[in-house]
C-alpha cells in the first residue's frame, strides 16, 4: 500500500515540475512490478547498465528492506551492493535537458509546457538554441562513376565462388574462412525517442569538449578559385605558409590542447611499458654469402643502429664487421643498405642522415678497413659494383652542365641520372652513363648476377608498377673506355607494364612481368628479340589470377623461388628455370615474408618471416636436397622471436570475405585473442589503404598486439579495392573515377564487423595514413554514425589545391588531374575538406584525432591545418549536441606508421591509443 501511494505521489511531482527534467533511480536487482508500472506510466526512455556503486556516492535514493525508498546518505557509503543502473528522463519538445548528469541535475527555471507529440514546436522561452527535431538523418548516397567499368571476372579472387578452403597452418594460430553476409546498418531516426534513445546509448567517450573551446580562425572570404565553373574556396589558405605567426599560433593552440587532454590518460605508463617491451627484441636482416662469409645486419632493441655481422656458419653467432652507432654520436645517421664486389673483396654502404633525401655511399675492404671512396647526395639509387669490383654505378640529380646537385631546392633544374665511378678516383670525375631530359624521369641501374650486363631501368615519377629497361653488355668493354655516356640497347621499350629482371645468361634473359597479366608472370625472352613484341616471349610461369606474384629470385644454378600473395599471407613456391614447372611448395607460417635472399652462385636461401604474433622467424633451406626422388627441402628455422607471455596458440589470425558494391568479395584480416566472446562489445581498430596497388600484408606490429592482447580487442585490415591484393586489375578499381569502390568496400567491411556482432559503432576505431587517411576521413563523413574514433595521420584531406603533390604525373594516373574536367568533378565529389557538413542531430562528428608532419613534405601538415579549421568551423553548428573532441597534433619529425621501427615514436603511438582507450571508453586489462 505504501509503495502505490509513494507512486502516485511520485506522479504528482512530475506532473508539477517543469518539463526538461531528468532523475536517476538506482534499485536492486529484483525489479518491482510497481518499477515496471512507473515506466510504462511515465512513458521513459531508459539505458541499462551493470555496475559495482558505493552508496551513498553514487545514488540520490536506494530501497531498503521493506521496499521503501530512502534518501541518499550524508556521508560516503563504504558497502557495495550490486545494482542495476536506470536513467529515467522526462523529455518534452523531443530536447534533451543540457548538461543533465544524472545523478546530479536539476530541473531548469522554465515553465511546464504539455507533453510533446513529436512535432516540430517553437523551442521553450528557456532555450537559447532550437531543441532536437524530428528530422531524420539524411540517407547517404554513392557517386557512381561517370564511365562505369565492370567489376572483376567471378573467375577471380575479388568474386569467388566459395569462401576459399583454409590452408594448414602452424600449430596455435588459427586460420578460418567466414561466410559471406550483405547487409545494412544504416540508422533511422523516425521519431523524437529513437533519437534519445541513440544519443544516450551511442557515444561513450570519457572525453567532452563544448564546441566553443576550440582556436577560432579568420576566414578568408575572397581566397578562392573558379574551375570549370566552380567556385573553390581555401578559406584558410594562410595556413600554408607554416612560419607564419597565425600558423604558429594555430599549431600551438591545437597541440597544446591534445596535449592536456591525452596526457591525463590513467595508462600512459602502461601503454609506454607494454608498447616498448614488445618492441625490444634482436632484429635480423638481410641474410646472404659474399665469398667464404655469412652476412647479415642485427639490431637489438630500440636501438638507433644496426650493426653488419658476418659469420662462416650461418646458424652460429657473427662477429661484428661493422658498427655504425662508433662513428655516428648524433645517433641521426641511419643504415639504409650495403652490398658487395662479385669477388666479394669490397663492400659498398648506403648511409641518410634524418629526412634528408640526398644520401652517401662509402666502401670498406673484406678486412673491414675504410676506403678512400666516397659518393656524395645520391639521390634514389641502387648500389652496383662492376668489372670485378673496379668500378660502380649510382644514381644521382644532375643539373644542366652535368655537376652533380647537392641542393634539390636552389637547384634550377633536376635530371636523374646513372653515374659511373671508377675506384680509386674522386667523384668530381664521376661520368654520366644516362641521363633522361625528362625532369620527372627516374633512372637507376642494375648489374647482372654474373657482371656481364647492365640494366637500365627508366621510372616516370617513381611509379614502380611502370617501367621500361634498357641494357649494355658490360663484358664487351674495357674499363678503361668508359669515359663518356654508353650506348644502349633496348630490351622493354613501352611504359606498358612492370618489368623487373629476375636473371640472366649470355643468351637470354628472366623476366617478372605484368604485360598481359595483372598479377604477374614470368617470361623469358633472348636479348635480341625482347623488343620485338610479347610474340617471342616465352611463358615460363603463367599468372595466378586468384594471387599476386610478387618477387622472383634466383637461387642455385637451375631454380626460381616465386613468393605470391595469397589473400592476406605470403607462400612461395620453387620452380624449374628452363621448364618453368613447379617443383615444390615451401611449408612456412602464415604471414609476410620480409625478404628472401638468394644467389646463383650457391645453393643455400634465406627467407624471413613475421605476422602479428611472431616478429621474426627466419628459415633457412638447400636446394641441394632436391632430387628426382625427393620433392621436398626441410627448412631449418635458426631464428624463431617470441615475445614475453605471448602464446602462438592464445591468439587468432583469419581471413574473412564480406560483400561490397557490385557483388565484388573483398577480403579482411582480423586478429584478436581466442577467448574473445562475439558479443558486439569488443574494441576494434579497422584499418586499410587501398591506393597505388599496394597490398596490405600481415607483419608483426607492437601497438597493435598490445590493442588486442591488453584490450582484448580486435584489429581489422581491409583489402579494399585500389590496393594491390589481387594484382593491379584490383588497383584498377579502386583508383580514378572508380576510387568511390574503396570508399564503399571500408564501409561494407565496418558493417560486416558490427553485423556479425565484433563490435558496435561506439566501439569501433579507423585508423588511416596518407592515403588511408583519405579514406578515414571520407567514410567517417559519409558514414559518422558508423564509428566511435577516427584517427588520420598525415591524411590527404585537400584533393583540389594544385601543389607538389597533386600535379605530379604519380598523382594524375591515381586520383586524375586537376585540369581535366571530369577529374576535378570527381575529385570534388569527395574532397574532405570541400564537403565537410555537421551530421543531422541526434549524430555527432565522430571523435577525431588528426595527425601531421612537417617532414619530410610540408603538405602533410598544410593538408591537416586546414581540414581541422574547417571541421572547427563545421561542428560550431552543431553547438547544441557536439561533444564528441576533434584533436589536431603536429609533428616536426616523420611519425610512427604501423610495421616500422617505433624507436623516438613512442611518445606519439602513446597518444594514438590513449585517445582510442578515452573515446572508445575501454578497460586496460593487466
Amino acid at each position: 500500500m505504501l509503495h502505490y501511494l509513494f507512486l502516485l505521489c511520485f506522479l504528482k511531482i512530475f506532473v508539477l515540475l517543469p518539463s526538461l527534467y531528468c532523475h536517476e533511480i538506482v534499485n536492486e536487482e529484483v525489479e518491482t512490478d510497481a518499477d515496471t508500472k512507473l515506466k510504462k506510466a511515465l512513458k521513459f526512455s531508459y539505458e541499462e547498465k551493470h555496475y559495482f556503486y558505493s552508496v551513498g556516492e553514487y545514488s540520490d535514493f536506494m530501497k531498503n528492506n521493506n521496499n521503501t525508498w530512502l534518501e541518499k546518505p550524508k556521508h560516503k557509503g563504504i558497502k557495495h551492493y550490486h545494482v542495476y543502473h536506470y536513467h529515467f528522463y522526462w523529455l518534452s519538445n523531443c530536447e534533451i535537458p543540457e548538461g543533465c548528469k544524472p545523478p546530479y541535475c536539476k530541473p531548469p527555471p522554465c515553465k511546464p509546457i504539455p507533453p510533446p507529440t513529436c512535432e516540430p514546436v517553437p523551442p521553450p522561452t528557456c532555450e537559447t538554441v532550437p531543441p532536437i527535431t524530428c528530422e531524420p538523418i539524411e540517407s547517404t548516397t554513392t557517386l557512381k562513376p561517370s564511365k562505369p567499368s565492370k567489376p572483376p571476372k567471378p573467375s577471380t579472387p575479388q568474386k569467388p565462388s566459395t569462401p576459399q578452403k583454409p590452408k594448414t597452418t602452424p600449430k596455435g594460430t588459427t586460420t578460418t574462412t567466414t561466410e559471406l553476409i550483405r547487409t545494412s546498418t544504416t540508422t533511422k531516426y523516425e521519431n523524437c525517442e529513437s533519437m534519445k534513445e541513440f544519443y544516450f546509448g551511442r557515444y561513450e567517450s570519457t572525453i567532452k569538449i563544448n564546441v566553443t573551446k576550440y582556436p577560432k580562425l579568420e576566414k578568408c572570404e575572397t581566397c578562392y578559385n573558379t574551375i570549370f565553373g566552380k567556385t573553390i574556396y581555401n578559406r584558410y589558405e594562410y595556413l600554408e605558409n607554416l612560419s607564419s605567426k597565425k600558423t604558429q599560433k594555430f599549431i600551438s593552440e591545437v597541440n597544446s590542447m591534445s596535449k592536456s587532454y591525452l596526457k591525463k590518460s590513467t595508462i600512459r605508463k602502461y601503454l609506454d611499458k607494454k608498447i616498448t617491451s614488445y618492441a625490444t627484441f634482436g632484429k635480423y636482416e638481410s641474410f646472404r654469402k659474399y665469398g667464404e662469409y655469412y652476412y647479415y645486419t642485427y639490431k637489438y632493441g630500440l636501438k638507433n643502429q644496426s650493426v653488419i655481422m658476418r659469420t662462416s656458419e650461418y646458424d652460429s653467432k657473427g662477429k661484428v664487421f661493422f658498427d655504425l652507432n662508433k662513428y655516428d654520436s648524433t645517433k641521426k645517421t641511419k643504415l639504409e643498405g650495403y652490398t658487395f664486389s662479385l669477388n666479394s673483396k669490397y663492400m659498398a654502404y648506403l648511409l641518410s642522415v634524418g629526412n634528408k633525401k640526398l644520401m652517401t655511399i662509402k666502401f670498406k675492404n673484406s678486412d673491414g678497413e675504410d676506403m678512400d671512396d666516397v659518393l656524395e647526395n645520391v639521390a634514389v639509387s641502387n648500389m652496383n659494383f662492376a668489372l670485378n669490383g673496379r668500378g660502380f654505378f649510382y644514381s644521382a640529380f644532375t643539373d644542366e652542365d652535368g655537376k652533380i646537385v647537392s641542393d634539390l631546392y636552389t637547384a634550377k633544374t633536376l635530371y636523374h641520372s646513372l653515374l659511373y665511378h671508377k675506384m680509386g678516383t674522386k667523384q668530381e670525375y664521376d661520368i654520366i652513363i644516362v641521363r633522361s631530359n625528362d625532369d620527372k624521369m627516374y633512372v637507376k641501374g642494375s648489374v647482372s648476377d654474373d657482371g656481364n650486363y647492365l640494366f637500365v631501368y627508366f621510372f616516370k615519377e617513381l611509379n614502380m608498377n611502370i617501367n621500361t629497361i634498357s641494357y649494355y653488355p658490360l663484358y664487351k668493354i674495357d674499363e678503361s673506355k668508359i669515359s663518356e655516356g654508353l650506348t644502349l640497347e633496348k630490351l622493354f621499350s613501352n611504359f606498358d607494364a612492370k618489368y623487373e629482371i629476375i636473371t640472366s645468361d649470355q643468351k637470354y634473359v628472366y623476366v617478372l612481368t605484368t604485360k598481359d597479366a595483372s598479377t604477374g608472370r614470368v617470361i623469358r625472352v633472348k636479348f635480341s628479340e625482347a623488343n620485338n613484341g610479347s610474340k617471342k616471349w616465352k611463358t615460363l610461369v603463367n599468372s595466378n589470377p586468384k594471387m599476386e606474384l610478387q618477387r622472383v629470385v634466383a637461387a642455385g644454378k637451375n631454380y626460381l623461388l616465386l613468393q605470391y600473395l595469397d589473400h592476406f599471407t605470403n607462400v612461395i613456391y620453387i620452380h624449374d628455370i628452363i621448364t618453368g614447372k613447379r617443383i615444390t611448395e615451401l611449408d612456412l607460417m602464415r604471414g609476410d615474408v620480409q625478404f628472401i635472399s638468394g644467389s646463383k652462385h650457391h645453393s643455400r636461401f634465406f627467407i624471413k618471416m613475421s605476422n602479428q604474433v611472431v616478429p621474426q622467424k627466419i628459415y633457412s633451406g638447400n636446394l641441394v636436397e632436391l632430387t628426382n626422388k625427393n620433392k621436398k627441402i626441410k627448412l631449418n628455422a635458426f631464428i624463431h622471436t617470441q615475445i614475453k607471455d605471448i602464446y602462438e596458440n592464445k591468439f587468432v589470425i583469419k581471413t574473412v570475405y564480406f560483400e561490397s558494391t557490385s557483388n565484388v568479395k573483398v577480403p579482411m584480416l582480423i586478429f584478436h585473442r581466442t577467448d574473445l566472446e562475439y558479443n558486439a562489445k569488443n574494441p576494434l581498430i579497422l584499418e586499410a589503404y587501398g591506393s597505388y596497388g599496394i597490398p596490405s600484408l600481415p607483419s608483426y606490429d607492437s601497438p597493435a598486439l598490445m590493442f588486442v592482447n591488453h584490450f582484448h580487442g580486435v584489429y581489422a585490415v581491409a583489402g579494399v579495392r585500389g590496393g594491390g591484393e589481387y594484382g593491379s586489375e584490383w588497383h584498377d578499381h579502386g583508383k580514378l573515377h572508380m576510387k568511390q569502390n574503396s570508399f564503399d568496400d571500408f564501409i561494407a567491411a565496418t558493417e560486416y564487423l558490427i553485423n556479425n556482432n565484433y563490435t558496435r559503432p561506439s566501439k569501433l576505431a579507423i585508423h588511416g595514413v596518407t592515403d588511408g587517411g583519405l579514406l578515414a576521413a571520407v567514410v567517417s563523413r559519409k558514414r559518422p554514425e558508423l564509428y566511435g574514433s577516427v584517427i588520420s595521420q598525415i591524411g590527404l584531406f585537400d584533393m583540389l589545391t594544385k601543389n607538389e603533390l597533386t600535379t605530379t604525373e604519380t598523382w594524375k594516373e591515381e586520383y586524375g588531374d586537376l585540369d581535366n574536367k571530369e577529374d576535378f568533378k570527381y575529385l570534388l565529389s569527395y574532397s574532405p575538406i570541400h564537403n565537410l557538413e555537421m551530421p543531422h542531430r541526434p549524430v555527432q562528428f565522430p571523435c577525431t584525432f588528426l595527425i601531421g608532419e612537417t617532414q619530410p613534405n610540408k603538405l602533410y601538415a598544410t593538408n591537416t591545418l586546414k581540414y581541422a579549421a574547417e571541421i572547427y568551423d563545421t561542428i560550431q553548428k552543431g553547438i547544441k549536441h557536439q561533444r564528441n573532441p576533434v584533436f589536431v597534433k603536429i609533428n616536426e619529425q616523420v611519425g610512427y606508421r604501423r610495421g616500422e621501427d617505433i624507436t623516438e615514436k613512442v611518445e606519439e603511438i602513446v597518444d594514438i591509443f590513449a585517445f582510442i582507450k578515452e573515446t572508445l571508453n575501454i578497460k586496460w586489462k593487466y
